[in-house]
């Protein structure tokens, strides 16, 4: 599930906030789905990602949860996941809490989070790497190839000198 209505707008506390607004739907979704097995499921579950300069969502795990239910906690960081963003110069590092607590009815849920969730730029983190570039890749090749021919070679003259003996 993709956040659509959060794409056009930069990685700002405000566009996250849209974000899990847009989503609410959903998170609802999975805490009904979970709720109905267990009907005393509440708590809070803090959600600790990185939006990635590309706008797109990665390394999204549960940072802590007083909930301890694995299928509603992996269901939230589905949802979580799809969120997007504009794309930006930096990651940005955010954790954002959820509050699930059942309504006084089943047919109704409450899930709640902060109006400004906390978001850092990530400056510690390490830039992509590199990838190689062809003439280094060219002269690995080169070397490898290289290496095989004078084994062969190696190899046929042993065999040429065992076969004359």
């Amino acid at each position: 599930m993709t956040t659509e209505a959060a794409a056009t707008q930069p990685a700002s506390p405000s566009a996250i906030q849209h974000a899990a607004d847009a989503s609410l739907a959903a998170i609802e979704a999975c805490y009904d789905v979970f709720l109905t097995e267990t009907p005393e499921l509440n708590g809070h579950v803090l959600v600790r990602f990185d939006i990635e300069p590309t706008g797109v969502i990665d390394n999204a795990i549960v940072k802590s949860s007083t909930m301890r239910h694995p299928g509603l906690e992996g269901c939230l960081l589905s949802v979580v996941r799809g969120w997007q963003f504009s794309p930006s110069s930096d990651t940005i590092a955010v954790e954002y809490p959820f509050a699930f607590k059942p309504a006084a009815t089943t047919t109704a849920t409450t899930v709640t989070a902060p109006a400004t969730p906390h978001t850092e730029p990530q400056t510690s983190r390490k830039p992509p790497r590199a990838r190689p570039s062809k003439t280094f890749v060219f002269l690995v090749l080169f070397a490898l190839i290289l290496g095989l021919v004078l084994l062969l070679s190696v190899l046929q003259r042993s065999k040429r000198d065992a076969d004359s003996e």
